[in-house]
Protein backbone atom coordinates (compact mmCIF):
# COMPACT_ATOMS: atom_id res chain seq x y z
CA UNK A 1 0.00 0.00 0.00
CA UNK A 2 1.21 3.28 -1.06
CA UNK A 3 1.10 5.87 2.16
CA UNK A 4 1.01 8.73 0.21
CA UNK A 5 -2.66 7.65 -1.46
CA UNK A 6 -5.86 8.50 0.16
CA UNK A 7 -7.90 5.29 0.87
CA UNK A 8 -10.39 4.42 -2.03
CA UNK A 9 -13.63 4.76 -1.16
CA UNK A 10 -15.19 1.56 -3.01
CA UNK A 11 -18.38 3.29 -3.56
CA UNK A 12 -17.00 5.23 -5.53
CA UNK A 13 -16.48 4.69 -9.23
CA UNK A 14 -13.11 4.85 -10.65
CA UNK A 15 -11.54 4.21 -13.95
CA UNK A 16 -10.03 1.56 -14.75
CA UNK A 17 -6.17 1.23 -15.56
CA UNK A 18 -6.86 -0.16 -19.06
CA UNK A 19 -8.89 2.84 -19.81
CA UNK A 20 -6.35 5.51 -19.27
CA UNK A 21 -3.96 6.23 -22.61
CA UNK A 22 -0.25 6.51 -22.16
CA UNK A 23 2.01 6.77 -25.02
CA UNK A 24 3.76 3.74 -26.35
CA UNK A 25 6.53 5.52 -27.15
CA UNK A 26 8.26 9.08 -26.48
CA UNK A 27 5.95 12.19 -27.11
CA UNK A 28 9.06 13.07 -29.12
CA UNK A 29 11.74 13.47 -29.67
CA UNK A 30 13.40 15.49 -27.32
CA UNK A 31 14.51 19.30 -29.14
CA UNK A 32 17.47 20.92 -27.78
CA UNK A 33 19.90 24.24 -28.41
CA UNK A 34 23.15 23.17 -28.09
CA UNK A 35 23.12 26.51 -25.56
CA UNK A 36 20.81 24.58 -23.12
CA UNK A 37 21.65 23.09 -20.18
CA UNK A 38 19.13 20.39 -18.26
CA UNK A 39 20.19 19.46 -14.63
CA UNK A 40 17.71 17.40 -12.85
CA UNK A 41 17.66 18.36 -9.14
CA UNK A 42 16.06 15.19 -7.14
CA UNK A 43 15.59 15.24 -3.41
CA UNK A 44 14.64 12.07 -1.92
CA UNK A 45 12.96 10.93 0.59
CA UNK A 46 15.65 8.30 2.26
CA UNK A 47 14.18 7.14 5.44
CA UNK A 48 16.47 3.95 5.27
CA UNK A 49 20.02 4.97 4.95
CA UNK A 50 21.79 3.36 1.69
CA UNK A 51 17.94 2.32 0.57
CA UNK A 52 16.58 4.45 -2.48
CA UNK A 53 13.23 5.59 -1.75
CA UNK A 54 11.20 7.93 -3.85
CA UNK A 55 11.59 11.00 -5.13
CA UNK A 56 10.21 13.63 -2.30
CA UNK A 57 11.01 16.33 -5.41
CA UNK A 58 12.22 16.68 -9.07
CA UNK A 59 13.44 20.09 -9.99
CA UNK A 60 15.13 20.40 -13.80
CA UNK A 61 17.34 23.57 -14.12
CA UNK A 62 17.98 24.40 -17.70
CA UNK A 63 20.63 27.07 -18.18
CA UNK A 64 20.23 28.98 -21.46
CA UNK A 65 23.55 30.63 -22.12
CA UNK A 66 22.30 32.47 -24.91
CA UNK A 67 19.57 34.44 -23.54
CA UNK A 68 21.23 34.30 -19.90
CA UNK A 69 17.72 32.26 -18.82
CA UNK A 70 18.03 30.02 -15.73
CA UNK A 71 14.32 27.89 -15.55
CA UNK A 72 13.56 25.84 -12.68
CA UNK A 73 10.76 23.57 -13.51
CA UNK A 74 8.93 21.45 -11.14
CA UNK A 75 7.59 18.03 -11.97
CA UNK A 76 4.49 17.11 -9.99
CA UNK A 77 5.51 13.94 -8.27
CA UNK A 78 1.70 12.78 -8.07
CA UNK A 79 1.84 12.52 -11.77
CA UNK A 80 0.33 9.45 -13.39
CA UNK A 81 2.98 8.11 -16.36
CA UNK A 82 4.36 5.39 -18.10
CA UNK A 83 7.34 4.19 -16.52
CA UNK A 84 9.28 2.07 -19.01
CA UNK A 85 9.42 -1.37 -18.33
CA UNK A 86 6.59 -1.17 -15.27
CA UNK A 87 2.97 -0.66 -15.00
CA UNK A 88 2.09 3.02 -14.86
CA UNK A 89 2.35 4.54 -11.98
CA UNK A 90 3.08 7.82 -10.23
CA UNK A 91 6.72 9.71 -11.54
CA UNK A 92 8.16 9.51 -8.07
CA UNK A 93 8.09 5.65 -8.47
CA UNK A 94 10.40 5.88 -11.48
CA UNK A 95 13.59 7.11 -9.28
CA UNK A 96 12.69 4.31 -7.11
CA UNK A 97 12.55 1.17 -9.28
CA UNK A 98 15.40 2.29 -11.72
CA UNK A 99 17.48 5.24 -10.10
CA UNK A 100 17.90 8.29 -12.34
CA UNK A 101 18.44 6.09 -15.28
CA UNK A 102 14.94 5.10 -15.28
CA UNK A 103 13.91 8.49 -14.03
CA UNK A 104 15.59 10.58 -16.94
CA UNK A 105 14.11 7.85 -19.56
CA UNK A 106 10.79 8.36 -17.83
CA UNK A 107 10.85 12.03 -18.38
CA UNK A 108 12.11 11.92 -22.33
CA UNK A 109 9.27 8.93 -22.85
CA UNK A 110 6.28 11.14 -21.44
CA UNK A 111 7.43 14.83 -21.64
CA UNK A 112 10.19 14.94 -24.62
CA UNK A 113 12.70 16.23 -22.17
CA UNK A 114 16.28 15.33 -22.15
CA UNK A 115 18.58 15.44 -19.19
CA UNK A 116 21.92 16.28 -19.12
CA UNK A 117 23.23 15.40 -15.49
CA UNK A 118 21.57 14.51 -12.37
CA UNK A 119 21.86 16.19 -8.56
CA UNK A 120 20.78 14.35 -6.02
CA UNK A 121 20.02 14.94 -2.01
CA UNK A 122 19.19 13.66 0.99
CA UNK A 123 17.05 15.52 3.51
CA UNK A 124 20.81 16.26 5.62
CA UNK A 125 22.12 16.56 2.60
CA UNK A 126 20.15 19.19 1.38
CA UNK A 127 20.34 21.05 5.26
CA UNK A 128 24.54 20.97 4.95
CA UNK A 129 23.91 22.20 1.21
CA UNK A 130 21.79 25.41 2.84
CA UNK A 131 24.11 25.88 5.72
CA UNK A 132 27.58 25.86 3.70
CA UNK A 133 25.90 28.55 1.41
CA UNK A 134 25.29 30.57 4.41
CA UNK A 135 21.54 30.24 4.73
CA UNK A 136 18.68 31.34 2.00
CA UNK A 137 16.53 34.37 1.75
CA UNK A 138 12.65 33.56 1.24
CA UNK A 139 9.45 35.53 1.79
CA UNK A 140 7.52 34.11 4.31
CA UNK A 141 3.22 34.39 4.60
CA UNK A 142 1.87 34.71 8.15
CA UNK A 143 0.34 30.86 7.34
CA UNK A 144 4.05 29.49 6.50
CA UNK A 145 5.50 31.16 9.74
CA UNK A 146 2.68 30.11 11.89
CA UNK A 147 3.22 26.54 10.59
CA UNK A 148 7.12 26.98 11.43
CA UNK A 149 6.51 28.01 14.71
CA UNK A 150 5.54 24.60 15.77
CA UNK A 151 8.73 23.05 15.14
CA UNK A 152 11.11 23.76 17.88
CA UNK A 153 14.45 26.04 16.46
CA UNK A 154 12.30 26.58 13.17
CA UNK A 155 10.05 29.67 14.59
CA UNK A 156 11.10 32.87 11.84
CA UNK A 157 8.48 35.54 11.60
CA UNK A 158 6.48 36.40 8.52
CA UNK A 159 8.24 38.50 5.94
CA UNK A 160 11.39 38.18 3.77
CA UNK A 161 14.12 36.04 6.55
CA UNK A 162 17.27 34.02 6.40
CA UNK A 163 16.50 30.47 6.93
CA UNK A 164 19.37 28.01 7.86
CA UNK A 165 19.32 24.22 6.83
CA UNK A 166 16.85 22.93 9.01
CA UNK A 167 14.62 25.73 8.63
CA UNK A 168 14.85 26.02 4.51
CA UNK A 169 13.78 21.79 4.75
CA UNK A 170 10.78 22.42 6.76
CA UNK A 171 9.94 25.27 4.50
CA UNK A 172 10.31 23.42 1.26
CA UNK A 173 8.34 20.31 3.08
CA UNK A 174 5.07 22.35 4.10
CA UNK A 175 2.10 20.87 2.40
CA UNK A 176 -0.40 20.77 5.18
CA UNK A 177 -1.55 24.43 4.66
CA UNK A 178 -2.87 24.38 0.97
CA UNK A 179 -1.32 21.56 -1.65
CA UNK A 180 1.40 20.22 -3.21
CA UNK A 181 1.05 22.53 -5.87
CA UNK A 182 2.23 25.09 -3.11
CA UNK A 183 4.62 23.05 -1.73
CA UNK A 184 6.72 22.82 -5.61
CA UNK A 185 6.52 26.82 -5.40
CA UNK A 186 8.24 26.86 -2.00
CA UNK A 187 11.27 24.34 -3.27
CA UNK A 188 11.49 26.37 -6.18
CA UNK A 189 11.63 29.75 -3.87
CA UNK A 190 14.60 28.06 -2.12
CA UNK A 191 16.68 27.27 -5.50
CA UNK A 192 15.83 30.66 -6.65
CA UNK A 193 17.24 32.18 -3.80
CA UNK A 194 20.35 30.49 -3.55
CA UNK A 195 20.82 31.19 -7.07
CA UNK A 196 20.47 35.18 -6.76
CA UNK A 197 22.74 34.68 -3.80
CA UNK A 198 25.18 32.38 -5.77
CA UNK A 199 25.43 34.30 -8.71
CA UNK A 200 26.57 37.86 -6.70
CA UNK A 201 29.68 36.36 -5.98
CA UNK A 202 33.29 36.91 -7.52
CA UNK A 203 33.41 34.26 -10.64
CA UNK A 204 36.35 32.47 -8.73
CA UNK A 205 34.38 32.22 -5.64
CA UNK A 206 31.25 30.72 -7.52
CA UNK A 207 33.74 28.08 -9.01
CA UNK A 208 34.87 27.23 -5.11
CA UNK A 209 31.98 27.03 -4.32
CA UNK A 210 30.91 24.89 -7.06
CA UNK A 211 33.80 22.49 -6.00
CA UNK A 212 32.84 22.40 -2.45
CA UNK A 213 29.25 21.09 -3.24
CA UNK A 214 30.01 18.71 -5.36
CA UNK A 215 31.53 16.96 -2.23
CA UNK A 216 28.23 17.20 -0.42
CA UNK A 217 26.02 15.47 -3.22
CA UNK A 218 25.48 12.48 -5.05
CA UNK A 219 25.83 12.72 -9.05
CA UNK A 220 25.94 10.50 -12.00
CA UNK A 221 28.34 13.48 -13.61
CA UNK A 222 31.80 13.03 -14.04
CA UNK A 223 34.24 15.34 -12.39
CA UNK A 224 34.70 16.86 -16.72
CA UNK A 225 31.52 17.30 -16.98
CA UNK A 226 31.32 19.41 -13.70
CA UNK A 227 34.19 21.65 -14.95
CA UNK A 228 32.29 21.46 -18.66
CA UNK A 229 28.83 23.15 -17.71
CA UNK A 230 30.39 25.29 -15.09
CA UNK A 231 32.66 27.03 -17.42
CA UNK A 232 29.65 27.38 -19.66
CA UNK A 233 27.18 28.77 -16.98
CA UNK A 234 28.90 30.22 -14.41
CA UNK A 235 30.48 33.43 -16.42
CA UNK A 236 26.93 33.92 -17.29
CA UNK A 237 24.56 33.93 -14.01
CA UNK A 238 25.48 37.39 -13.26
CA UNK A 239 23.33 38.82 -15.73
CA UNK A 240 20.46 35.68 -15.71
CA UNK A 241 16.62 35.75 -15.37
CA UNK A 242 15.25 33.69 -13.15
CA UNK A 243 11.98 31.90 -14.50
CA UNK A 244 9.97 29.01 -12.58
CA UNK A 245 6.98 26.30 -14.26
CA UNK A 246 5.47 23.63 -12.92
CA UNK A 247 4.61 20.15 -15.48
CA UNK A 248 1.45 19.26 -15.57
CA UNK A 249 0.73 23.29 -15.76
CA UNK A 250 -2.43 24.32 -14.32
CA UNK A 251 -5.14 23.68 -16.85
CA UNK A 252 -3.57 21.26 -18.46
CA UNK A 253 -4.43 18.30 -16.50
CA UNK A 254 -7.66 16.41 -14.28
CA UNK A 255 -6.74 15.14 -10.78
CA UNK A 256 -8.08 11.99 -9.57
CA UNK A 257 -7.53 8.34 -8.75
CA UNK A 258 -7.07 5.38 -10.92
CA UNK A 259 -8.03 1.65 -10.19
CA UNK A 260 -4.61 -0.29 -10.83
CA UNK A 261 -4.80 -3.88 -10.92
CA UNK A 262 -1.98 -5.60 -9.19
CA UNK A 263 0.78 -6.83 -11.39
Amino acid sequence: TDPDLEPIDPSVSLPDISDVTFPTEQVKPPQKSKNVINILLIGQDETVPGVRARSDSMILVTFNTATKDVTFTSFMRDAYVQIPGYSPNKLNHAYQYGGVELLNKTLEVNYGVEVDGNIEVNFEQFKAVIDMLGGVEVELTEKESWYMGHVPGCEVPAGKVKLNGEQALLYARIREIDSDYNRTARQRNVLMGLAKAYKDRPVTEMFALLDDMVGMVTTNMTNAQMTEYGLRVIPVLAGSSFNTLQIPANGTFDQGNAQVRPG
